[in-house]
């Protein structure tokens, strides 16, 4: 289910789990960002704006606490080792540039997805649990400007 953040607080909170102030930091983070982050990202987002509130343990047990009360989905790209994060928990697919490293949510098939991409601007290359590929704004942009980062 996608979530509101405060819909997301209610939920934590009747989960029988204390909400702490990191556990919430956190939350609100996630929420905010709508990239898709690791938990390296989200560590050196918070720690940008508040220095020394959270540890990398502290993000990684909270993101498993917030995973097992069906507030965070993880996941993980097929040219990436690193877990990615997500407050969208319904069914649904990504979209993947592979210049710029933006991930879109998209729902539907696989067929449906290569379809969609397609009508988006966006080029698809490859389906493995995403859709990899390059965006609308990144094909657009002059060539030498085109950096892969895969």
């Amino acid at each position: 289910m996608e979530n509101t953040i405060d819909e997301a607080l209610r939920i934590f909170a009747s989960s029988g789990i204390r909400m702490t102030s990191q556990r919430e930091l956190l939350l609100r983070v996630l929420y905010l960002k709508t990239s898709h982050p690791t938990a390296e990202e989200l560590y050196n987002a918070i720690n940008a704006e508040h220095p020394g509130v959270l540890s990398r343990t502290t993000v990684y047990n909270n993101l498993r606490a917030l995973k097992g009360v069906g507030l965070v989905k993880e996941f993980y790209l097929h040219n990436s080792g690193a877990a990615r994060y997500d407050t969208n928990t319904t069914p649904h697919h990504h979209l993947c540039c592979t210049c710029c490293g933006r991930i879109q949510d998209y729902t539907g098939t696989a067929a449906e997805h290569v379809q969609a991409a397609s009508i988006e601007g966006f080029r698809a290359e490859s389906v493995y649990k995403e859709i990899s590929g390059v965006c609308g704004q990144c094909q657009a942009a002059p060539a030498a400007l085109q950096l892969r980062i895969v």
